[in-house]
């Protein structure tokens, strides 16, 4: 499976944003989709991951509160709604099948979301 991200931009501290994950191919209600964040010197963190089969979602205690994962099987499309968005929330978001840990290559070009006044 393929994914392409969606909907980076750049956003003021505090400001809310959500971002889209599209994948390609059948079968994507079974699929796992893991959200990750990439930022130069600081690697790449999973940070939240909607479940397969409606199974909900795991979010980091780093964006607890402040991000929700959901998903659209309808749509093959999985979504990551950010809020009170800081500085440290800047990086460029993927996706992949896998939660938590992905150590495999990027199948999307990310979606770059910058956070500054």
């Amino acid at each position: 499976v393929r994914f392409e991200e969606s909907g980076g931009r750049s956003v003021r501290p505090g400001g809310s944003l959500t971002l889209a994950c599209e994948a390609s191919g059948s079968n994507f209600e079974a699929l796992n989709v893991g959200w990750y964040r990439v930022t130069p010197g600081a690697g790449r963190d999973g940070i939240a991951c909607s479940f397969a089969m409606s199974g909900g979602a795991w979010h980091d205690d780093s964006v607890k509160g402040r991000y929700i994962a959901t998903r659209n099987d309808g749509l093959n499309t999985a979504f990551l709604h950010m809020n009170a968005l800081t500085s440290a929330d800047t990086g460029t978001y993927y996706c992949a099948t896998e939660c938590r840990t992905y150590m495999g290559d990027f199948t999307g070009q990310g979606a770059l979301v910058t956070v500054s006044e």
